[in-house]
């Protein structure tokens, strides 16, 4: 039925009001004011019974729902205490017992910011204790004003969030697992920058991430996403150089699940963004940073050259791609390893001067061939497993073999007597090689964008995807169909 109360709040209420439901002690301690923002639309909780908000409202200590329409909707105010209310009811130790009764995961802790200022400006009497609710499955998280003590403690709360659409994986598995939810994002803390998305760059290392194969280990529930381009929309503590409203690309220059860009809004450290390059789009910007400091390994290890013969297995892959370019710009020559031969026209269009399916011809066979039995110089490979060896009979003396993921699901062994006989050197190889060295990164910064600007490197886009349809991406991602980099646009 539909209901008003005492302040002239319309609500839908299905049974009556009878308490509000935050713990008793809270709200004896709460004897004035607004208890809790109720944006229009939402269920609301009122002691057993579930009110439909036909308006904005407000939750008042006694279980009332009043208006209180000012309050911003993107989180939760709680009314003040009098100032005189530490001498008055003494250390309260048991608030943050009390919070966790009532709402499962909710801490307590004392603040010095009583948010007076961003409350007065918008003449409300609410001020100083607030909860911020983030995601049914997220911690709450309450703020007292000073005189308060909890036996928890978080880091103190800001202001300023948001809601978002963010995609998390709370079980490993398949693409199946990758669940949208509504949440708050936070504003960013110091050293962070919060980004709305543009669009999202998927890699093979998030769905390894996502099925729980990937070599760090993620505690569930979890963000995911590293790759990114998106619009500055608030800057935290310390952060220089940039600006709101500065478009970006986010680069996967942190661990997987410490923070997460699939999602409508993110926050994320600011030494891991950099300006977007004017000439791209935003699709582009989110798909060139992983691919091309990946492949970045041929150049400032291997120093691929004129006359140098690259094999590049996944070619299709963003990665391989790149590593066809930078070849070419280099003036090497780079020879595509596909597993058929469904792709070899697209790959030869996209600048490898020579294809061989794996599963239909013989590697070794026809490398020489090509090479006037030499034998290729450098191997760029994300597989690794058995066809290792393989890999080192194609090789030329001296030359540099580059294992940068296991796709193959399988024991990678070392090829020991193709490197003993051809003194091969065999070596991991992952981007952060680039971005952990100051130096490097820089001159790999220069180097991508200067052959983006040029025409040397660009990135191929394979399909996109909206973010609604994250789990369908995420299988195409995984059915090696694509030509290109995935995106998920936002």
């Amino acid at each position: 039925m539909e209901c008003e109360n005492s302040s002239g709040a319309h609500v839908v209420c299905h049974g009556a009001h009878n308490g509000g439901g935050i713990g008793q002690k809270l709200q004896d301690e709460a004897p004035y004011g607004c208890i809790e923002a109720l944006p229009a639309g939402e269920v609301a909780q009122v002691g057993s019974k579930e009110c439909h908000v036909t308006q904005p409202s407000c939750r008042h200590p006694r279980g009332g729902l009043g208006d209180c329409s000012g309050v911003p909707l993107d989180a939760h105010y709680f009314t003040s205490w009098p100032d005189q209310a530490s001498d008055q009811h003494g250390d309260i130790t048991n608030a943050g017992a009390d919070v966790e009764h009532a709402l499962p995961g909710a801490y307590a802790r004392v603040t010095e910011q009583p948010f007076r200022e961003r409350l007065d400006q918008r003449g409300l009497a609410c001020q100083a204790l607030v909860l911020t609710i983030r995601g049914t499955e997220e911690v709450r998280r309450l703020q007292i004003r000073h005189g308060f003590r909890s036996r928890r403690k978080i880091p103190p709360l800001i202001g300023g969030y948001s809601m978002s659409k963010v995609v998390r994986v709370h079980e490993h598995g398949g693409p199946e697992v990758l669940r949208i939810e509504e949440l708050e994002v936070s504003r960013p803390g110091p050293g962070e920058v919060r980004v709305r998305m543009e669009a999202i760059g998927l890699n093979r290392s998030e769905a390894a991430f996502r099925a729980g194969l990937y070599p760090v280990k993620p505690k569930l529930p979890t963000p995911i996403g590293y790759e990114a381009s998106g619009i500055i929309e608030a800057l935290g503590d310390g952060v220089q150089g940039f600006a709101v409203g500065d478009r970006v690309c986010v680069l996967p220059t942190f661990r997987l699940g410490e923070y997460g860009v699939y999602a409508e809004k993110a926050v994320v450290p600011a030494r891991s963004i950099l300006p977007a390059p004017r000439n791209l789009t935003p699709i582009e910007a989110a798909s060139i940073w992983m691919q091309y400091l990946t492949a970045l390994a041929i150049i400032e290890v291997a120093h691929a050259t004129l006359g140098d013969y690259v094999i590049i297995r996944a070619a299709s892959s963003s990665v391989g791609l790149a590593a066809i370019q930078l070849a070419n710009w280099a003036g090497a020559v780079p020879i595509a390893a596909t597993r058929r031969g469904t792709k070899s026209r697209a790959l030869l269009e996209l600048g490898a001067k020579h294809v061989i399916a794996t599963e239909e011809s013989d590697l070794v066979a026809e490398v020489m061939k090509i090479t006037g039995n030499k034998g290729a110089r450098i191997v760029f490979d994300p597989v690794g497993g058995p066809y290792v060896d393989t890999l080192a009979q194609a090789m030329a003396q001296d030359g540099v073999l580059f294992i940068y993921g296991g796709l193959s699901g399988q024991p990678t062994m070392h090829p020991h007597w193709q490197a003993a006989f051809k003194n091969l050197s065999i070596r991991g190889w992952v981007a952060s090689t680039i971005w952990n060295y100051p130096d490097r990164f820089a001159r790999a910064q220069d180097l991508i964008l200067r052959g983006l600007a040029d025409g040397h490197l660009k990135p191929v886009i394979a399909k996109t995807f909206p973010l609604k349809d994250i789990v369908e991406a995420h299988r195409y991602l995984e059915s090696n169909q694509q030509v290109g980099k995935v995106i998920v646009t936002v």
